[in-house]
Protein backbone atom coordinates (compact mmCIF):
# COMPACT_ATOMS: atom_id res chain seq x y z
CA UNK A 1 0.00 0.00 0.00
CA UNK A 2 0.76 3.38 -0.33
CA UNK A 3 2.57 5.47 2.19
CA UNK A 4 0.23 7.95 3.24
CA UNK A 5 1.02 7.92 7.17
CA UNK A 6 4.03 7.12 9.61
CA UNK A 7 4.21 3.69 10.24
CA UNK A 8 2.07 3.94 13.38
CA UNK A 9 -0.83 5.72 11.62
CA UNK A 10 0.32 9.45 12.76
CA UNK A 11 0.29 12.07 9.91
CA UNK A 12 3.83 12.81 8.69
CA UNK A 13 5.55 15.55 10.55
CA UNK A 14 7.49 18.37 8.38
CA UNK A 15 10.11 19.87 11.00
CA UNK A 16 12.13 21.54 7.96
CA UNK A 17 11.36 25.54 7.04
CA UNK A 18 10.11 26.66 4.10
CA UNK A 19 8.34 24.00 2.42
CA UNK A 20 6.43 24.68 -0.61
CA UNK A 21 3.43 22.22 0.13
CA UNK A 22 2.95 22.14 -3.85
CA UNK A 23 6.07 19.56 -3.85
CA UNK A 24 4.09 17.60 -1.17
CA UNK A 25 2.90 13.82 -2.33
CA UNK A 26 -0.33 12.28 -1.86
CA UNK A 27 -0.31 11.76 1.66
CA UNK A 28 -1.62 13.21 4.94
CA UNK A 29 0.57 15.80 6.73
CA UNK A 30 0.99 18.46 9.61
CA UNK A 31 3.37 21.20 11.09
CA UNK A 32 3.34 24.91 11.64
CA UNK A 33 1.79 27.66 9.38
CA UNK A 34 5.15 29.45 9.74
CA UNK A 35 7.47 26.53 8.48
CA UNK A 36 5.70 26.35 5.22
CA UNK A 37 5.08 28.09 1.63
CA UNK A 38 2.26 28.61 -0.61
CA UNK A 39 -0.62 28.95 1.87
CA UNK A 40 -3.43 31.02 2.68
CA UNK A 41 -1.48 32.98 6.24
CA UNK A 42 1.62 32.32 8.20
CA UNK A 43 1.03 32.03 11.77
CA UNK A 44 2.82 29.83 14.78
CA UNK A 45 -0.45 27.57 15.25
CA UNK A 46 -0.96 23.84 13.54
CA UNK A 47 -2.19 23.09 10.53
CA UNK A 48 -3.31 19.58 8.67
CA UNK A 49 -2.76 18.79 5.19
CA UNK A 50 -4.23 16.11 3.23
CA UNK A 51 -2.65 16.60 0.09
CA UNK A 52 -4.30 14.07 -2.92
CA UNK A 53 -3.04 13.66 -6.45
CA UNK A 54 -4.64 12.79 -9.85
CA UNK A 55 -5.67 9.16 -10.59
CA UNK A 56 -4.84 9.55 -14.67
CA UNK A 57 -4.86 11.69 -17.56
CA UNK A 58 -1.50 14.06 -18.26
CA UNK A 59 0.42 16.51 -16.25
CA UNK A 60 0.11 16.10 -12.70
CA UNK A 61 -3.42 17.52 -10.21
CA UNK A 62 -3.07 18.04 -6.98
CA UNK A 63 -5.84 18.71 -4.43
CA UNK A 64 -5.14 20.45 -0.67
CA UNK A 65 -7.35 20.69 2.04
CA UNK A 66 -5.26 22.88 4.96
CA UNK A 67 -6.84 22.87 8.58
CA UNK A 68 -5.98 25.68 10.77
CA UNK A 69 -7.09 23.84 14.73
CA UNK A 70 -6.64 26.45 16.67
CA UNK A 71 -8.47 29.35 14.31
CA UNK A 72 -11.19 26.39 13.38
CA UNK A 73 -10.83 27.23 9.41
CA UNK A 74 -10.59 24.94 6.88
CA UNK A 75 -9.24 25.94 3.08
CA UNK A 76 -9.20 24.17 0.01
CA UNK A 77 -7.27 24.40 -3.30
CA UNK A 78 -6.29 23.18 -6.38
CA UNK A 79 -3.31 22.54 -8.44
CA UNK A 80 -3.77 22.04 -11.88
CA UNK A 81 -2.84 20.48 -15.15
CA UNK A 82 -0.09 23.58 -16.03
CA UNK A 83 0.81 24.06 -12.75
CA UNK A 84 -1.40 27.09 -12.46
CA UNK A 85 -2.78 27.53 -8.95
CA UNK A 86 -6.24 29.69 -8.45
CA UNK A 87 -6.16 30.77 -4.80
CA UNK A 88 -7.15 29.03 -1.56
CA UNK A 89 -11.50 29.15 -0.80
CA UNK A 90 -12.17 29.26 2.64
CA UNK A 91 -15.44 26.55 3.65
CA UNK A 92 -17.46 28.78 5.69
CA UNK A 93 -21.03 28.11 7.62
CA UNK A 94 -23.69 30.18 9.16
CA UNK A 95 -24.47 32.28 6.49
CA UNK A 96 -20.83 33.67 5.74
CA UNK A 97 -20.20 34.20 9.28
CA UNK A 98 -17.86 31.69 10.97
CA UNK A 99 -19.76 30.75 14.25
CA UNK A 100 -16.83 32.20 16.68
CA UNK A 101 -18.09 35.44 15.52
CA UNK A 102 -21.54 35.20 16.74
CA UNK A 103 -20.86 36.49 20.26
CA UNK A 104 -19.72 39.49 18.50
CA UNK A 105 -22.60 39.88 16.51
CA UNK A 106 -24.76 39.63 19.46
CA UNK A 107 -23.49 41.69 21.76
CA UNK A 108 -23.43 44.78 18.89
CA UNK A 109 -27.21 43.79 18.47
CA UNK A 110 -27.79 44.15 21.87
CA UNK A 111 -25.80 47.75 22.39
CA UNK A 112 -28.10 48.94 18.96
CA UNK A 113 -31.17 47.79 19.93
CA UNK A 114 -30.85 49.30 23.24
CA UNK A 115 -30.43 52.96 22.15
CA UNK A 116 -33.15 52.95 19.09
CA UNK A 117 -36.02 54.65 19.35
CA UNK A 118 -38.62 56.40 16.72
CA UNK A 119 -36.15 59.59 17.01
CA UNK A 120 -32.78 57.18 15.75
CA UNK A 121 -31.90 55.81 12.03
CA UNK A 122 -28.86 53.52 12.30
CA UNK A 123 -26.25 52.78 9.53
CA UNK A 124 -23.61 50.43 9.37
CA UNK A 125 -20.24 51.62 8.04
CA UNK A 126 -16.99 49.66 6.76
CA UNK A 127 -14.07 51.14 4.94
CA UNK A 128 -11.08 50.18 3.85
CA UNK A 129 -11.32 46.11 3.44
CA UNK A 130 -9.04 46.31 0.59
CA UNK A 131 -9.96 42.76 -0.91
CA UNK A 132 -7.56 41.14 -3.47
CA UNK A 133 -8.88 38.19 -4.84
CA UNK A 134 -6.69 34.75 -4.03
CA UNK A 135 -4.87 36.32 -1.78
CA UNK A 136 -2.12 34.20 0.21
CA UNK A 137 -1.54 36.97 2.79
CA UNK A 138 -3.91 38.38 5.25
CA UNK A 139 -4.11 42.04 4.40
CA UNK A 140 -6.31 41.06 1.53
CA UNK A 141 -7.38 37.93 1.92
CA UNK A 142 -10.25 38.24 4.57
CA UNK A 143 -11.93 41.95 3.02
CA UNK A 144 -14.83 39.91 1.80
CA UNK A 145 -15.59 38.08 4.37
CA UNK A 146 -16.00 41.11 6.50
CA UNK A 147 -17.97 42.48 3.77
CA UNK A 148 -20.08 39.23 4.47
CA UNK A 149 -19.89 40.00 8.34
CA UNK A 150 -21.74 43.62 7.92
CA UNK A 151 -24.25 41.97 5.66
CA UNK A 152 -25.20 39.30 7.72
CA UNK A 153 -25.43 41.73 10.44
CA UNK A 154 -28.31 43.22 8.24
CA UNK A 155 -30.76 40.13 8.45
CA UNK A 156 -31.70 41.59 12.12
CA UNK A 157 -33.65 44.61 11.54
CA UNK A 158 -31.70 47.19 13.15
CA UNK A 159 -29.73 48.73 10.09
CA UNK A 160 -31.62 51.78 7.72
CA UNK A 161 -28.62 51.16 5.39
CA UNK A 162 -25.34 50.10 5.19
CA UNK A 163 -22.58 51.74 3.52
CA UNK A 164 -19.12 50.66 2.17
CA UNK A 165 -16.75 53.71 2.52
CA UNK A 166 -13.87 53.03 -0.81
CA UNK A 167 -11.19 51.06 -0.84
CA UNK A 168 -13.52 48.09 -1.17
CA UNK A 169 -10.43 46.26 -3.10
CA UNK A 170 -6.28 46.63 -3.31
CA UNK A 171 -7.00 47.18 -7.06
CA UNK A 172 -2.94 46.79 -7.94
CA UNK A 173 -4.37 44.19 -10.37
CA UNK A 174 -5.06 44.15 -14.09
CA UNK A 175 -8.29 45.38 -15.06
CA UNK A 176 -9.59 41.96 -15.49
CA UNK A 177 -8.56 41.21 -11.90
CA UNK A 178 -9.32 44.20 -10.15
CA UNK A 179 -13.01 44.88 -12.22
CA UNK A 180 -13.46 40.66 -11.03
CA UNK A 181 -12.70 41.71 -7.14
CA UNK A 182 -15.36 44.29 -7.08
CA UNK A 183 -17.89 41.97 -8.71
CA UNK A 184 -17.24 39.73 -6.21
CA UNK A 185 -18.20 42.54 -3.72
CA UNK A 186 -21.44 43.38 -5.07
CA UNK A 187 -22.65 39.95 -5.34
CA UNK A 188 -22.06 40.25 -1.41
CA UNK A 189 -23.94 43.39 -1.11
CA UNK A 190 -26.53 42.30 -3.25
CA UNK A 191 -27.53 40.00 -0.10
CA UNK A 192 -28.35 42.82 1.89
CA UNK A 193 -31.58 43.15 3.46
CA UNK A 194 -31.01 46.86 3.50
CA UNK A 195 -30.35 49.35 1.12
CA UNK A 196 -26.54 50.14 0.18
CA UNK A 197 -24.08 53.20 -0.51
CA UNK A 198 -20.52 52.10 -2.11
CA UNK A 199 -18.56 54.76 -1.84
CA UNK A 200 -15.00 55.24 -4.52
CA UNK A 201 -12.04 54.85 -2.94
CA UNK A 202 -8.95 55.58 -5.01
CA UNK A 203 -7.51 51.98 -5.17
CA UNK A 204 -11.34 51.41 -6.70
CA UNK A 205 -11.38 52.24 -10.26
CA UNK A 206 -7.49 51.79 -11.73
CA UNK A 207 -5.46 54.52 -10.49
CA UNK A 208 -3.27 52.07 -8.40
CA UNK A 209 -2.61 49.77 -11.26
CA UNK A 210 -1.90 52.30 -13.39
CA UNK A 211 0.84 54.01 -11.33
CA UNK A 212 2.38 50.87 -11.49
CA UNK A 213 2.25 49.97 -15.22
CA UNK A 214 4.54 51.16 -17.31
CA UNK A 215 2.43 51.88 -20.36
CA UNK A 216 -0.58 52.86 -18.31
CA UNK A 217 -3.98 53.38 -20.54
CA UNK A 218 -7.28 55.29 -19.87
CA UNK A 219 -8.87 52.07 -21.01
CA UNK A 220 -7.27 50.76 -17.49
CA UNK A 221 -9.34 53.30 -15.23
CA UNK A 222 -12.91 52.60 -14.87
CA UNK A 223 -14.89 55.78 -16.43
CA UNK A 224 -17.83 57.53 -14.35
CA UNK A 225 -20.15 55.42 -16.14
CA UNK A 226 -18.65 52.06 -15.84
CA UNK A 227 -18.22 52.87 -11.95
CA UNK A 228 -22.11 53.70 -11.71
CA UNK A 229 -22.98 50.85 -14.02
CA UNK A 230 -21.59 48.05 -11.95
CA UNK A 231 -21.21 49.59 -8.45
CA UNK A 232 -24.55 51.99 -7.82
CA UNK A 233 -26.74 50.78 -10.65
CA UNK A 234 -27.75 47.62 -8.62
CA UNK A 235 -28.62 49.68 -5.39
CA UNK A 236 -29.60 52.94 -6.94
CA UNK A 237 -33.07 52.53 -6.13
CA UNK A 238 -33.29 53.92 -2.71
CA UNK A 239 -31.00 56.92 -3.55
CA UNK A 240 -31.46 60.25 -4.97
CA UNK A 241 -29.17 61.43 -7.73
CA UNK A 242 -27.78 64.82 -9.61
CA UNK A 243 -30.54 64.35 -12.53
CA UNK A 244 -27.86 66.65 -14.63
CA UNK A 245 -24.72 63.92 -13.84
CA UNK A 246 -26.55 60.54 -12.54
CA UNK A 247 -23.34 58.72 -12.67
CA UNK A 248 -21.26 61.38 -10.96
CA UNK A 249 -20.74 58.74 -8.08
CA UNK A 250 -22.49 61.31 -5.63
CA UNK A 251 -26.36 61.38 -4.00
CA UNK A 252 -28.17 60.98 -0.66
CA UNK A 253 -30.56 59.88 1.39
CA UNK A 254 -33.86 61.06 3.57
CA UNK A 255 -35.43 60.12 6.57
CA UNK A 256 -38.48 62.29 6.41
CA UNK A 257 -39.82 61.36 9.96
CA UNK A 258 -37.25 62.65 11.66
CA UNK A 259 -35.77 64.86 9.18
CA UNK A 260 -32.34 63.22 8.64
CA UNK A 261 -30.15 63.27 5.27
CA UNK A 262 -27.27 61.37 4.39
CA UNK A 263 -25.30 63.11 1.62
CA UNK A 264 -22.84 60.32 0.19
CA UNK A 265 -19.71 62.39 -1.95
CA UNK A 266 -17.17 61.18 -4.30
CA UNK A 267 -13.77 62.23 -3.32
CA UNK A 268 -12.04 60.16 -6.30
CA UNK A 269 -14.00 63.06 -8.78
CA UNK A 270 -11.36 63.41 -10.83
CA UNK A 271 -11.30 64.34 -14.83
CA UNK A 272 -11.65 61.26 -16.94
CA UNK A 273 -9.49 62.37 -20.14
CA UNK A 274 -6.30 61.53 -21.69
CA UNK A 275 -3.12 62.93 -23.01
CA UNK A 276 -2.86 62.92 -26.99
CA UNK A 277 -0.72 59.15 -26.94
CA UNK A 278 -3.46 57.96 -24.79
CA UNK A 279 -2.47 57.59 -21.46
CA UNK A 280 -4.62 59.01 -18.68
CA UNK A 281 -3.83 62.39 -17.94
CA UNK A 282 -5.01 61.91 -14.01
CA UNK A 283 -3.71 58.23 -12.64
CA UNK A 284 -1.91 59.19 -9.11
CA UNK A 285 -3.37 57.27 -6.57
CA UNK A 286 -3.40 59.85 -4.48
CA UNK A 287 -4.65 62.41 -6.25
CA UNK A 288 -8.77 63.42 -4.98
CA UNK A 289 -10.78 65.77 -6.25
CA UNK A 290 -14.68 67.27 -6.30
CA UNK A 291 -15.35 68.92 -9.08
CA UNK A 292 -17.54 71.69 -9.82
CA UNK A 293 -20.31 69.86 -10.71
CA UNK A 294 -20.57 67.97 -7.50
CA UNK A 295 -20.28 70.95 -5.37
CA UNK A 296 -22.64 73.01 -7.67
CA UNK A 297 -25.23 69.90 -6.37
CA UNK A 298 -23.92 69.83 -2.78
CA UNK A 299 -24.51 73.53 -2.13
CA UNK A 300 -27.68 74.09 -4.15
CA UNK A 301 -29.49 70.75 -4.25
CA UNK A 302 -28.52 68.66 -1.35
CA UNK A 303 -28.70 71.07 1.44
CA UNK A 304 -31.89 72.78 0.00
CA UNK A 305 -35.08 71.46 1.92
CA UNK A 306 -37.30 74.23 -0.15
CA UNK A 307 -39.05 71.12 -1.34
CA UNK A 308 -39.62 69.82 1.66
CA UNK A 309 -42.97 70.13 3.33
CA UNK A 310 -40.79 71.22 6.88
CA UNK A 311 -38.03 72.55 5.44
CA UNK A 312 -36.74 73.92 8.53
CA UNK A 313 -34.12 71.88 10.80
CA UNK A 314 -32.92 69.16 8.82
CA UNK A 315 -30.13 66.97 10.18
CA UNK A 316 -27.32 66.35 7.88
CA UNK A 317 -24.66 63.76 7.81
CA UNK A 318 -22.09 63.74 5.22
CA UNK A 319 -19.16 61.09 3.74
CA UNK A 320 -16.41 60.31 1.44
CA UNK A 321 -13.99 57.66 1.37
CA UNK A 322 -11.10 60.39 2.00
CA UNK A 323 -11.75 62.72 4.69
CA UNK A 324 -12.18 66.18 2.87
CA UNK A 325 -10.09 67.78 5.45
CA UNK A 326 -7.14 66.30 7.50
CA UNK A 327 -6.46 66.22 11.32
CA UNK A 328 -4.08 68.82 10.24
CA UNK A 329 -6.23 70.83 8.74
CA UNK A 330 -5.01 70.46 5.56
CA UNK A 331 -7.23 69.75 2.72
CA UNK A 332 -7.02 66.42 1.51
CA UNK A 333 -9.25 66.60 -1.78
CA UNK A 334 -8.89 69.27 -4.67
CA UNK A 335 -11.71 71.89 -3.67
CA UNK A 336 -11.86 70.81 -0.10
CA UNK A 337 -12.20 74.93 0.63
CA UNK A 338 -15.18 74.99 -1.27
CA UNK A 339 -16.51 71.93 0.87
CA UNK A 340 -15.84 73.39 4.29
CA UNK A 341 -17.16 76.46 2.77
CA UNK A 342 -20.54 75.67 1.89
CA UNK A 343 -20.66 73.51 5.12
CA UNK A 344 -19.43 76.32 7.76
CA UNK A 345 -22.69 78.68 5.48
CA UNK A 346 -25.34 75.94 5.82
CA UNK A 347 -24.66 75.95 9.63
CA UNK A 348 -24.15 79.50 10.72
CA UNK A 349 -26.77 80.45 8.38
CA UNK A 350 -24.66 83.11 5.96
CA UNK A 351 -24.02 83.15 2.19
CA UNK A 352 -20.61 81.93 0.91
CA UNK A 353 -18.85 82.49 -2.45
CA UNK A 354 -15.75 81.57 -3.80
CA UNK A 355 -14.42 80.79 -7.97
CA UNK A 356 -11.14 79.31 -8.81
CA UNK A 357 -11.69 78.61 -12.16
CA UNK A 358 -8.73 77.02 -13.65
CA UNK A 359 -7.54 73.84 -15.06
CA UNK A 360 -9.55 70.53 -15.39
CA UNK A 361 -10.89 70.65 -11.90
CA UNK A 362 -11.97 74.23 -11.49
CA UNK A 363 -14.59 75.47 -8.84
CA UNK A 364 -17.17 78.39 -8.82
CA UNK A 365 -19.87 78.49 -6.51
CA UNK A 366 -22.33 80.89 -4.85
CA UNK A 367 -24.83 79.57 -2.41
CA UNK A 368 -26.70 81.74 0.49
CA UNK A 369 -27.91 80.15 3.49
CA UNK A 370 -29.62 83.20 4.71
CA UNK A 371 -32.66 82.32 7.05
CA UNK A 372 -32.55 78.62 6.55
CA UNK A 373 -29.42 77.00 8.29
CA UNK A 374 -29.73 73.18 9.51
CA UNK A 375 -27.77 70.88 11.31
CA UNK A 376 -24.23 69.49 10.10
CA UNK A 377 -23.50 66.54 12.52
CA UNK A 378 -20.05 65.46 11.45
CA UNK A 379 -18.14 64.54 8.44
CA UNK A 380 -17.33 60.52 8.00
CA UNK A 381 -14.40 59.21 5.90
CA UNK A 382 -12.08 56.34 6.32
CA UNK A 383 -8.96 56.02 4.15
CA UNK A 384 -6.39 56.59 6.99
CA UNK A 385 -6.67 53.62 8.48
CA UNK A 386 -6.97 55.03 11.71
CA UNK A 387 -9.51 56.10 14.51
CA UNK A 388 -9.94 59.99 14.66
CA UNK A 389 -11.57 62.68 15.78
CA UNK A 390 -11.80 66.10 15.34
CA UNK A 391 -13.02 69.81 14.10
CA UNK A 392 -11.86 72.14 11.61
CA UNK A 393 -14.08 75.61 10.83
CA UNK A 394 -16.61 74.51 12.80
CA UNK A 395 -16.81 71.28 10.93
CA UNK A 396 -16.54 67.92 13.08
CA UNK A 397 -14.72 64.80 11.20
CA UNK A 398 -14.63 61.19 12.19
CA UNK A 399 -12.71 58.95 10.01
CA UNK A 400 -12.74 55.47 11.19
CA UNK A 401 -10.34 52.35 11.26
CA UNK A 402 -9.68 50.19 8.52
CA UNK A 403 -11.29 46.44 7.99
CA UNK A 404 -8.49 44.81 6.06
CA UNK A 405 -6.67 42.30 8.85
CA UNK A 406 -3.67 44.91 8.84
CA UNK A 407 -1.88 46.58 11.99
CA UNK A 408 1.24 48.91 12.29
CA UNK A 409 3.39 46.14 11.40
CA UNK A 410 3.00 46.25 7.90
CA UNK A 411 3.25 49.96 7.37
CA UNK A 412 -0.20 50.11 6.50
CA UNK A 413 -1.13 52.11 9.39
CA UNK A 414 -0.43 53.61 12.31
CA UNK A 415 -2.76 52.21 14.55
CA UNK A 416 -0.39 49.79 17.44
CA UNK A 417 -3.30 47.40 18.06
CA UNK A 418 -2.51 43.91 16.87
CA UNK A 419 -5.40 42.70 13.80
CA UNK A 420 -4.35 38.60 14.26
CA UNK A 421 -6.27 36.67 11.61
CA UNK A 422 -8.51 34.47 13.13
CA UNK A 423 -9.30 37.00 15.76
CA UNK A 424 -12.01 39.21 16.33
CA UNK A 425 -9.94 42.00 16.04
CA UNK A 426 -9.09 41.25 12.39
CA UNK A 427 -12.42 42.80 11.31
CA UNK A 428 -13.23 46.16 12.02
CA UNK A 429 -16.68 48.40 11.51
CA UNK A 430 -19.09 50.59 13.10
CA UNK A 431 -22.77 51.26 13.41
CA UNK A 432 -23.70 54.64 13.53
CA UNK A 433 -26.90 55.59 15.14
CA UNK A 434 -28.24 59.06 14.80
CA UNK A 435 -31.20 60.29 17.25
CA UNK A 436 -32.22 63.61 16.13
CA UNK A 437 -34.27 64.31 19.48
CA UNK A 438 -31.44 64.91 21.81
CA UNK A 439 -28.82 65.58 19.15
CA UNK A 440 -26.83 62.58 19.55
CA UNK A 441 -25.33 60.50 17.48
CA UNK A 442 -23.77 56.69 18.93
CA UNK A 443 -21.04 54.60 17.04
CA UNK A 444 -21.38 51.33 18.21
CA UNK A 445 -18.10 48.90 17.28
CA UNK A 446 -17.58 45.38 15.54
CA UNK A 447 -14.28 43.82 16.06
CA UNK A 448 -11.17 46.25 16.66
CA UNK A 449 -11.75 49.13 18.56
CA UNK A 450 -14.61 51.07 20.80
CA UNK A 451 -17.15 52.96 20.89
CA UNK A 452 -18.18 56.70 22.03
CA UNK A 453 -20.75 58.71 21.87
CA UNK A 454 -20.76 62.28 20.33
CA UNK A 455 -23.07 65.58 20.78
CA UNK A 456 -23.68 67.86 18.23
Amino acid sequence: MYKLTEDNGNRKYLTNSGIDIFTLAAGFYESTGDKLVNTPWKDGGFVTIDVFQNTSGSGTRKQFILNYSYMKRIFVGNLHTNGSFRGWVELKHNEGVSAFLEDELFNLYEKVAAIQNTNTKSFGFISDTHYIRNSNGSYGMNGLQHVNNIVDFTKYGLLDFVVHGGDIINGKDSPSVYKRELYDNVKAFTKSKVPVAILKGNHDYGPWYTDNTANPRLADIMSPTEWHQKMVKPFEEDFVFNSAEKNGGYYYKDFDDIKLRVIFLNTADVAHISNSNGSPKYHNISFHALRNRQIQWLANTALNFQNKQSPSNWTVVTMSHVPITGSDGVGKATNAFAFRGIIRAFKLGIRYRSAVTEGDHGVDITVDFTGRKGNHIAHIGGHYHLDEDYVHDEIRYINVLHSATADSSTGLTRDPRPRDSGEITEDSWNVFTVNTSNRRMHLSRFGQGSDKVISY
